[in-house]
Formats: structure tokens, C-alpha cells, sequence
């Protein structure tokens, strides 16, 4: 598999931190949430998904389709461009400084790893989620 854009392309390097965050996120407990989101916000920086200038109207009407706040992040994380996951990624961060239960509840929905598991999907290194029909 090979991402479409050689500009989403992953070193085999950034490829296995981003697995092994995601691992490590799975299985993390409430202490370790702390720094492991620290160090998923640095690695986010490193492949291309360094926090963008929100699109708060976007975001507002995402927000709106239900759920707590990990659930729509994990939602549309799933079917995100590289802009968008930029923007959930903003959105993670902003939760974190603004609204520490929301951001734990992003955590618990696995927020973080659907951003990551999408960010491997878009550089080929992972087969896309399928997504069932409406």
C-alpha cells in the first residue's frame, strides 16, 4: 500500500512510534495518560499532524452529530484528510488545557488512536477502516 500523496509518506521510524503510542495508549492506565499524551502530541508534530488553526464552525458541526467528545473525534477521525485530523488534533490539545473530563473521556473513546490509526492509514502503511453503509 502506498499513500496516494508521496507528501502523507511515513519513514519506517515515524511508522513504528506511531504503532507503538497507539499500543501504549490501548493499554494505559489513568497515571500514564499523562505523559503518553505529552509524547503523542510530539510525535503528531513529527509526522504532519502538529495542532492547525481550527475551523471552529467545522468542528461546531461536528460536535453536533452526538456523542461525548472522544466519540465524534474517533468518529470523523476515521474518513479525515491530513487537515482535518490536523484539526482534531487542535481540538485534542484544547480539551486537554480546557476541559480536563472531556479530555479524559477522549481518551477512554480512543480519540488519540483513532487520529493515529487514520494518520498510517493516509500514508499507506495501514488498510482503511471499512465504514458501513447508511
Amino acid at each position: 500500500m502506498l499513500p496516494h500523496d508521496k507528501r502523507l509518506a511515513l519513514s519506517a521510524v515515524e511508522v513504528e512510534q506511531l504503532r507503538d503510542l497507539r499500543s501504549r495508549l490501548n493499554r494505559a492506565t489513568d497515571k500514564a495518560i499523562g505523559p503518553l499524551m505529552v509524547g503523542f502530541f510530539k510525535v503528531a508534530e513529527r509526522v504532519g499532524l502538529a495542532p492547525a488553526v481550527v475551523n471552529a464552525a467545522g468542528l461546531d458541526v461536528l460536535r453536533a452529530t452526538g456523542g461525548g467528545a472522544g466519540d465524534w473525534i474517533a468518529r470523523v477521525a476515521d474518513l479525515a484528510d491530513i487537515r482535518l485530523l490536523q484539526q482534531l488534533t487542535a481540538e485534542l490539545h484544547r480539551l486537554q488545557k480546557a476541559d480536563p473530563s472531556a479530555f479524559t473521556a477522549a481518551i477512554k473513546a480512543d480519540a488519540p488512536q483513532a487520529v493515529i490509526s487514520r494518520r498510517l492509514v493516509l500514508a499507506g502503511r495501514e488498510p482503511a477502516k471499512e465504514v458501513p453503509a447508511a
